[in-house]
């Protein structure tokens, strides 16, 4: 279908919807660029439309001058900008999310008041943060140091880190080590940076420039424009002694929401208890200090005041970076003897941060360049893929209305996935050509394989998803969390090998989501302990700042812990203890570290506390180059699959989520009015959470001993009588919770097991239900399999999402 104009109008729309709906997605992949034009316009038009009505919107500062600015927000400010509705937002999602809120943004102007992710918001966001870190650096880092002699301090943190990464440090502070400890002693540091999101140069120089104003020292890169990894931004705070970081990302949602996400100390996310006094000193500004009679000021500082540390570089992050990698010399010797000898890996960086910041670690390793073609490698906040068609039926023109929606840039989903051309792109690759996907803040892996139709039979037996390339070859698409059980074992094999693996203690840290295979990987290996944490890589971190307490603070010889779903383990000090992964569902995985890391505060770690792609990205290349040079058949990750599976007698082999949409489409809502965007948010909101509370309920009745498993069994027939064979063998129902801050909880998931009663078989294993923490409009099921055909998966998703529809 050839269309002429940049931005397409409602017949070539309603054209495209229509092919999509019969699956013609060649067509939609054709017009990717088209559709974004379309998007792009169609936020434009809005916002000059929205200008003509308010003239009142004026500017909140002006980058382009570069001397100090204020800016008075009085009550009347306030009501323009929405700032209490805002507010009532952000203290709602930051109840057990201080890693990433996301919101609406204008992809257009971010001036724009109508949504949350605004220059005027963000701005009281920034200066609020200024107040929280001077109370978080008084607490934390001066009283760390109070009673330091910081010359003995430096002679024994100079044995800590090597002298290369102690010259580095010095460089970004421009100062000698021992006036680096008397400086962050005195001053709250933080680091501020982010990836390629709309607007991201612009929020990270206002806060750089905000927080200096307000006595705050800041590091940055040299440019505002120049991005990086939250895997790398996570080290730097830790290693740096820093009082916290700020990296801006919505990871991998859509380019229409924008994320800021607040680090602690040590790079992980801030505690919900801890970031209470932050919602205080933000709610104080919005609810009382600019009602007062002089209105608040906003102060932005000069662009060259001397807070401002722009001393980081690519070069810098990735000489530091690759200290704490788990990779020899050997290592790299086999990955650039497979490079010389035909071996190639495919990177799309789906327009994402990824390039800048791992081609230079790449190098800092000496692995050959050459072993890597690129997809999407330049950076773009609007991205090229991801677009669809989404229809609207509109009541007082009576017929529907077809717009762009951006769907986001996760490529282990079917909606991305479909919009990636990738019969063009990998045009005559050959068999065995794999591809690392990484998402736009570079935090995911996500595989790939080219693979000969005659392994359809071997994928479906897994549960692996493929999608046609030509007459002969089919792009295979594993989990993650098959590839990452694939990563584990090849490890412990390499390092039982090596005569390793008996020297340590080794625990597993895995999310309870779509795990089942990774627990019968666990239970089958000797001297690797579980440790089973709620959903979010933030749960992980937080068992493991447990252990590590006990493990460096203490002189205790063992150590009872309680993981979050209740299971009791011991740890003892016999062997030195090791972290062999941290694993999520959906993408997220870094290993431990074969040695113990300090940072330039004396502090300890085992593990970098964010997952990282780089991390899962270089273990895959070292395991695939080897094989190629093997010639070896399980290349072919399917064959790897299937071999593993067997030898460790794992039996849940299929595992997939489930996204279940409510309300409206969140690329429509995104563009309404404030008034109908937020009616909108609120139907929806209120039917996502019909849909969980019923589960939530029904765990919570049995947790309470109010009903029995039985009473559950029939309330579910009743509710979903199709799945009434699966119900029957329901064995287990638990109820998960979070704890909030002032020891308050929130339901925060339900695992319901299955297993065959009598002659009733389960069409799966296990069922967790999890309302999206990210993704205000969707439900997310992550499901356990031992058997079940594509066709049950789709009659499976529908069934929840027409009940979803029903209540």
């Amino acid at each position: 279908m050839l269309i002429e104009k940049k931005f397409l109008n409602q017949a070539q729309l309603k054209n495209l919807y229509d092919l999509q709906q019969q699956g013609n997605w060649e067509k939609i992949q054709n017009v990717q660029l088209k559709l974004k034009a379309t998007l792009l316009h169609n936020y434009k038009t809005n916002w000059k439309k929205y200008k003509r009505h308010h003239k009142e919107i004026k500017p909140v500062f002006d980058l382009k001058n570069k001397e100090a600015q204020e800016f008075t927000i009085t009550k009347k400010t306030a009501e323009q900008y929405y700032l209490k509705s805002h507010l009532k937002e952000f203290l709602e999602k930051s109840r057990n999310s201080t890693g990433g809120i996301r919101s609406f943004v204008d992809i257009e102007n971010s001036l724009n008041p109508q949504k949350m992710y605004n220059d005027l918001f963000l701005g009281v966001l920034i200066q609020a943060e200024a107040e929280f870190l001077k109370n978080i650096h008084k607490k934390e880092i001066k009283k760390k140091l109070e009673n330091v002699n910081i010359v003995e301090f430096c002679k024994k943190i100079r044995k800590q880190i090597s002298k290369e990464n102690i010259k580095i440090i010095e460089d970004i502070f421009k100062l000698k080590l021992e006036d680096i400890i008397a400086f962050i002693k005195e001053n709250p540091v933080k680091l501020v940076g982010g990836e390629v999101r709309p607007h991201t140069p612009k929020f990270i120089e206002m806060e750089c420039r905000i927080l200096a104003q307000n006595g705050i020292k800041v590091i940055c890169f040299g440019k505002y424009t120049d991005t990086t990894t939250i895997y790398i931004f996570s080290y730097l705070t830790y290693l740096l002694g820093s009082t916290g970081a700020t990296y801006y990302s919505s990871s991998h949602s859509s380019n229409y929401l924008a994320g800021r996400k607040v680090l602690a100390s040590d790079g992980s996310q801030i505690l919900a208890e801890v970031y209470e006094n932050y919602r205080i000193i933000l709610d104080r500004i919005i609810n009382k200090e600019i009602n007062s009679t002089n209105g608040y000021k906003l102060k932005m500082s000069k662009s060259n005041h001397r807070n401002i540390l722009k001393n980081l570089s690519y070069k810098k992050i990735a000489k530091l970076y690759v200290s704490i990698l788990n990779i020899t010399k050997n290592d790299i010797d086999i990955i650039n003897k497979a490079t010389s000898k035909g071996h190639k890996i495919i990177i799309n960086a789906l327009n994402g941060c990824t390039a800048k910041t791992l081609k230079q670690i790449l190098q800092e390793l000496g692995i050959n360049l050459n072993a890597f073609d690129w997809l999407y490698e330049e950076e773009d906040g609007f991205f090229n893929v991801g677009y669809v068609v989404v229809s609207s039926y509109d009541k007082d023109k009576k017929k529907y209305i077809y717009n762009v929606d951006h769907f986001g840039i996760d490529t282990s989903v079917f909606q991305t996935i479909n919009t990636i051309p990738y019969r063009k792109l990998l045009k005559n690759k050959p068999v065995g050509m794999k591809i690392y996907e990484c998402d736009p803040d570079s935090d995911r892996l996500v595989l790939k394989q080219i693979m000969d139709k005659k392994n359809i039979g071997l994928l479906d037996n897994y549960g692996i998803e493929y999608y046609n390339l030509d007459d002969d070859k089919i792009l295979a698409a594993p989990s993650s969390n098959k590839v990452f059980l694939c990563l584990d074992i090849v490890d412990y094999e390499l390092m039982k090998e090596k005569g390793i693996w008996n020297k340590y203690n080794w625990l597993y840290l895995i999310t309870y989501a779509s795990s089942k295979s990774w627990i019968e990987f666990a239970d089958s290996v000797e001297n690797l302990k579980k440790i089973i944490a709620l959903v979010g890589f933030k749960n992980l971190t937080e068992m493991q700042k447990k252990i590590e307490k006990w493990y460096f603070n203490s002189n205790n010889s063992e150590f009872n812990l309680k993981d979050q779903l209740g299971n009791e383990i011991m740890l003892n000090r016999k062997k030195p203890i090791r972290i062999f992964s941290k694993e999520e569902e959906s993408g997220g995985r870094v290993a431990g570290m074969n040695k113990i890391c300090f940072n330039i505060l004396g502090q300890k770690t085992i593990a970098m506390p964010e997952k990282s792609a780089a991390d899962s990205l270089i273990s895959e290349l070292i395991f695939s180059s080897k094989l190629y040079l093997q010639d070896d058949k399980n290349y072919i990750i399917a064959n790897f699959i299937d071999s593993a599976f067997k030898k460790y007698k794992i039996k849940s082999k299929i595992d997939f989520r489930l996204d279940i949409f409510h309300g409206t489409d969140q690329g429509i809502i995104a563009q309404m009015e404030y008034a109908g965007q937020q009616a909108e948010m609120k139907k929806a909101y209120k039917i996502k959470m019909n849909f969980n509370n019923f589960f939530f309920s029904i765990a919570r009745q049995v947790k309470d001993k109010n009903i029995n498993m039985q009473k559950a069994i029939e309330i579910l027939i009743a509710a979903i009588p199709e799945y009434k064979d699966t119900w029957i063998c329901l064995d287990k129902i638990i109820l998960t919770e979070e704890l909030l801050a002032n020891n308050k909880k929130r339901n925060e998931g339900i695992i319901m097991s299955f297993r065959q009663k009598n002659n009733n078989i389960p069409i799966v294993t296990e069922l967790d239900f999890r309302p999206s923490g990210t993704d205000p409009l969707k439900s997310k099921i992550y499901v356990d399999a031992m058997n079940i055909k594509k066709k049950q998966i789709i009659e499976l998703k529908n069934s929840f999402e027409n009940f979803s529809k029903k209540l």
